[in-house]
């Protein structure tokens, strides 16, 4: 049953996701064009998510890989469950049809394999919940030693990178730096970094939202037609 993945939508819009964060990385790691990158990229259908009654569905999901234990969970903020699917994109496990995850957000996976579960219900206090390969609770980490500057600061997105754990609050436009234990280790003011107008900050938000091994963080954000790469030292590359 041990077997195990960023942030999205459905599929056709996550594999448009994938091109466009790879073509970023290349870009920012090659110094190339972006035209340049894009124009290399090649990709191949490899398969649907399934299970025995046929392709699975999804629009709006959070999916995370096991890369180690080559596993996939998708999880299903409308129907508040998690979805495991093998190697073959087959499903195999499910857990949270019961109702108990309708204010999750956000998922990851930490080195061991444990589930990290971001919920934010009613949009306030959120919470990360650590969960054995079957689902099963077994601690919950806090959010602690945030500056005064992140003190409503409400993630709605979660990435595991490097035991260290990004957090995206995509209204307020900033990503908050913990350890595997949730304490706060760094911020950054997207808007500001992007250029966002202070007078335009309630009207834009962060889309798409990664993060590469190196701890660069790739965002998108829709109103300014842009595609950002932020370094850990505060760096940005704008497309």
């Amino acid at each position: 049953m041990r077997n195990r993945h960023n942030n999205y939508k459905s599929f056709v819009s996550l594999r448009y996701e994938i091109l466009i964060i790879l073509s970023i990385i290349c870009t920012a790691s090659l110094g190339l064009s972006p035209s340049t990158v894009t124009a290399g990229v090649e990709t191949s259908f490899l398969y649907r998510l399934s299970n025995f009654s046929g392709p699975v569905h999804y629009n709006w999901a959070s999916i995370s890989v096991d890369e180690e234990r080559n596993e996939i969970y998708v999880l299903d903020p409308r129907a508040g469950d998690i979805t495991v699917f093998n190697d073959q994109g087959m499903e195999f496990y499910r857990f949270g049809d019961d109702g108990s995850l309708r204010a999750a957000t956000d998922l990851a996976l930490d080195k061991d394999g444990n589930i990290l579960l971001l919920l934010s219900p009613g949009r306030s206090n959120a919470a990360i919940i650590k969960c054995n390969f079957r689902g099963e609770p077994i601690a919950q980490l806090e959010l602690k030693n945030f500056p005064p500057d992140f003190s409503a600061f409400l993630p709605v997105r979660m990435i595991y990178r490097q035991e260290l754990l990004y957090l995206l609050d995509a209204n307020s436009l900033k990503i908050a730096v913990t350890d595997a234990n949730g304490v706060f280790q760094n911020g950054y003011d997207l808007g500001s970094l992007a250029g966002v107008e202070e007078t335009k900050k309630d009207r834009t938000d962060i889309d798409g939202f990664s993060v590469d091994s190196k701890g660069n963080m790739l965002f998108t954000i829709p109103v300014k037609f842009a595609a950002f790469v932020l370094s850990p030292d505060g760096e940005i590359i704008k497309f």
